[in-house]
């Protein structure tokens, strides 16, 4: 009888550590499985939405706004440029346009009385809007 209550409290620890062991691997399943859908669930919100809108003002070194600045978004990928929006400044030296998702690209900004400015910039998603200021000098 002695033997067989041992057998008994053996098994019964058996039991108790392997559901123990399923208990722990499913709670390390579950929190993989939750890492995993929250990381997806941030891409998606990054993803989501046209571009941002890329907007700011133009102005020489005393501060006086620059009308007539033709302004170029230059799209980087893989270290190659390409135009994906171009645009000229109002009489305030304003300009807006919207962004082809880019997330690294440069402002160009030219005008015949002033020295050309490019201007590299980086967003931390595509969406996201951006407000710059460019000084140009005079030539």
């Amino acid at each position: 009888m002695n033997i067989e209550k041992h057998v008994r409290q053996l098994l019964l620890l058996v039991r108790t550590t392997v559901s123990l062991r399923r208990l722990v691997k499913n709670r390390v399943t579950i929190t993989l499985l939750a890492v995993v859908i929250g990381i997806a669930m941030i891409q998606g919100y990054v993803m989501v939405g046209g571009g941002g809108q890329i907007e700011g003002t133009v102005v020489d070194t005393e501060g006086e706004s620059i009308e007539n600045a033709a302004v170029e978004i230059e799209r980087i990928d893989l270290r190659v440029t390409r135009t994906v929006n171009e645009t000229t400044t109002d009489e305030n030296g304003y300009f807006s346009m919207q962004n082809d998702n880019a997330i690294e690209f440069y402002v160009t900004v030219d005008h015949d009385e002033y020295e050309s400015e490019r201007v590299r910039h980086h967003r931390y998603f595509s969406s996201q809007d951006v407000e710059i200021r460019i000084v140009m000098e005079s030539t």
